[in-house]
Protein backbone atom coordinates (compact mmCIF):
# COMPACT_ATOMS: atom_id res chain seq x y z
CA UNK A 1 0.00 0.00 0.00
CA UNK A 2 1.09 3.53 -0.87
CA UNK A 3 1.07 6.82 1.35
CA UNK A 4 -1.96 8.01 -1.04
CA UNK A 5 -4.36 4.87 -0.33
CA UNK A 6 -3.00 4.75 3.63
CA UNK A 7 -3.66 8.28 4.05
CA UNK A 8 -7.38 8.06 2.82
CA UNK A 9 -7.90 4.73 4.82
CA UNK A 10 -7.04 6.32 7.71
CA UNK A 11 -3.53 4.21 8.49
CA UNK A 12 -1.21 6.55 9.77
CA UNK A 13 1.57 4.27 10.83
CA UNK A 14 1.47 2.75 7.11
CA UNK A 15 2.46 3.70 3.37
CA UNK A 16 6.10 5.32 3.29
CA UNK A 17 9.02 3.70 4.82
CA UNK A 18 10.72 5.96 7.36
CA UNK A 19 11.60 5.50 11.10
CA UNK A 20 8.81 4.20 13.38
CA UNK A 21 6.32 3.72 10.44
CA UNK A 22 5.11 -0.76 9.77
CA UNK A 23 6.31 -1.84 6.19
CA UNK A 24 5.88 -4.82 3.86
CA UNK A 25 8.49 -5.32 1.49
CA UNK A 26 8.62 -7.20 -1.65
CA UNK A 27 11.72 -8.45 -2.97
CA UNK A 28 11.09 -9.57 -6.34
CA UNK A 29 13.17 -10.86 -9.80
CA UNK A 30 11.09 -9.28 -12.17
CA UNK A 31 12.03 -11.65 -14.74
CA UNK A 32 11.60 -14.65 -13.27
CA UNK A 33 8.29 -13.74 -11.66
CA UNK A 34 6.36 -16.36 -12.88
CA UNK A 35 3.01 -18.00 -11.45
CA UNK A 36 3.34 -22.08 -11.16
CA UNK A 37 -0.76 -22.78 -10.29
CA UNK A 38 -3.03 -24.44 -12.38
CA UNK A 39 -6.84 -24.86 -12.26
CA UNK A 40 -5.89 -28.76 -11.60
CA UNK A 41 -2.95 -27.45 -8.64
CA UNK A 42 -3.89 -24.14 -7.31
CA UNK A 43 -1.97 -23.82 -4.28
CA UNK A 44 1.48 -23.99 -6.32
CA UNK A 45 3.70 -21.29 -5.38
CA UNK A 46 5.15 -18.86 -7.98
CA UNK A 47 8.69 -18.16 -8.22
CA UNK A 48 10.79 -14.80 -8.55
CA UNK A 49 10.05 -13.93 -5.64
CA UNK A 50 13.17 -13.92 -3.27
CA UNK A 51 11.63 -11.91 0.02
CA UNK A 52 8.83 -10.78 1.79
CA UNK A 53 9.09 -9.06 4.82
CA UNK A 54 5.81 -8.01 6.86
CA UNK A 55 6.72 -5.37 9.63
CA UNK A 56 9.97 -6.20 9.95
CA UNK A 57 9.19 -9.98 10.19
CA UNK A 58 10.71 -11.97 7.11
CA UNK A 59 7.85 -14.15 6.08
CA UNK A 60 9.36 -15.70 3.00
CA UNK A 61 13.05 -16.29 1.92
CA UNK A 62 14.17 -17.78 -1.18
CA UNK A 63 10.91 -18.68 -1.92
CA UNK A 64 9.80 -20.48 1.97
CA UNK A 65 7.33 -19.31 4.11
CA UNK A 66 8.99 -17.98 7.45
CA UNK A 67 6.11 -18.14 10.13
CA UNK A 68 2.74 -16.68 9.47
CA UNK A 69 2.80 -12.64 9.99
CA UNK A 70 1.18 -9.58 10.07
CA UNK A 71 -3.02 -9.23 10.22
CA UNK A 72 -5.87 -7.30 7.72
CA UNK A 73 -6.52 -4.19 8.11
CA UNK A 74 -9.56 -2.15 8.55
CA UNK A 75 -10.25 1.37 8.65
CA UNK A 76 -10.02 3.01 11.65
CA UNK A 77 -13.33 3.62 13.45
CA UNK A 78 -15.62 0.81 11.01
CA UNK A 79 -18.20 -1.14 12.60
CA UNK A 80 -16.15 -4.06 12.01
CA UNK A 81 -12.43 -2.96 12.90
CA UNK A 82 -11.23 -4.06 16.12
Amino acid sequence: MSGLPARILGLKDRGILAPGMKADLVVLTPEKVRNNATWQEPLLRPDGFDAVIVNGAIALEQGRPQGRHGKMLRRPGSASAQ
